[in-house]
């Protein structure tokens, strides 16, 4: 079955465990995403196809720290050169005429402007 975005968390979220078991208690409609998803074919498609769908441009250290993907089976944080690939990938999706591709390794040596999901604690507690 083809994976499924759920919202987007931020590092922070993650480290200060909004995603333990323990929200269940308190949330019964709250799935518990502790576990990092393999990151595969399914997945990357995708993501490929959320990022073009909202327009998202996300550099490699955004990702890790603003912007992790949470699908319905976890979520997943790629390294920053990993990233910047898919990235590119999504880019040229929605710009085939481009000359050059941006660099989306680090938001600092990026030529375009970033566009990072909205709200990323409000959709952690979006109901299920």
């Amino acid at each position: 079955m083809k994976p499924k975005i759920k919202y987007w968390q931020t590092l922070d979220q993650i480290e200060k465990g909004w995603t333990a078991p323990a929200i269940a208690t308190y949330m019964p409609s709250y799935q518990c995403y502790e576990q990092e998803v393999e990151f595969d074919e399914l997945h990357k498609d995708t993501l490929i196809q959320e990022l073009v769908k909202n327009k998202y441009v996300i550099c490699g250290d955004s990702h890790q720290h603003l912007a992790i993907p949470v699908f319905d089976d976890g979520y997943l944080m790629l390294s920053m050169r990993k990233w910047k690939e898919i990235m590119e990938e999504a880019y040229q999706i929605c710009n085939p005429d481009l000359n050059e591709m941006p660099n989306f390794y680090m938001m600092c040596i990026c030529n375009v402007e970033e566009n990072l999901p909205q709200n990323t604690e409000a959709h952690l507690w979006k109901s299920q």
